[in-house]
């Protein structure tokens, strides 16, 4: 198995992620965020999430990110590296909307695209 840790490519790319969810208040609203900026996530969701906000787990579907697995309770598992990670279930995340919105726009205007881990891995130079 190996751990890839920079994705090297001639394009102005980055991915985001979000860790379990998809949560019924933060998740749509990352949606609308991504769309105004024509950018796409990857959402590492677990499956407990899923089965309470399956419509929301559709949604992020419907609008072409990415979904991946994420378990289905969170145990407590190994940390991987990810490019920008954030969190979209438990608690308040209010704080992590703010943040995406300041960054996909500045991002965006710098020239980035934002795309998903795959779409990033498909762009590599290595």
């Amino acid at each position: 198995m190996e751990i890839i840790r920079r994705v090297t490519t001639s394009q102005k790319a980055i991915a985001f992620t979000f860790d379990d969810g998809p949560n019924p208040i933060y998740t749509p609203q990352l949606l609308d965020i991504f769309e105004a900026v024509s950018g796409h996530a990857t959402f590492f969701m677990t499956g407990k999430q899923i089965e309470l906000y399956p419509e929301t787990a559709l949604d992020v579907h419907v609008r072409k990110h990415e979904i991946g697995n994420h378990s289905y309770s969170h145990p407590y598992m190994t940390q991987l590296v990810s490019i920008l990670l954030f969190h979209d279930g438990f608690g308040d995340r209010s704080q992590t909307i703010e943040a995406v919105r300041i960054l996909t726009k500045e991002l965006t205007e710098e020239g980035y695209q934002l795309v998903t881990v795959n779409e990033l891995l498909q762009m590599s130079e290595s």
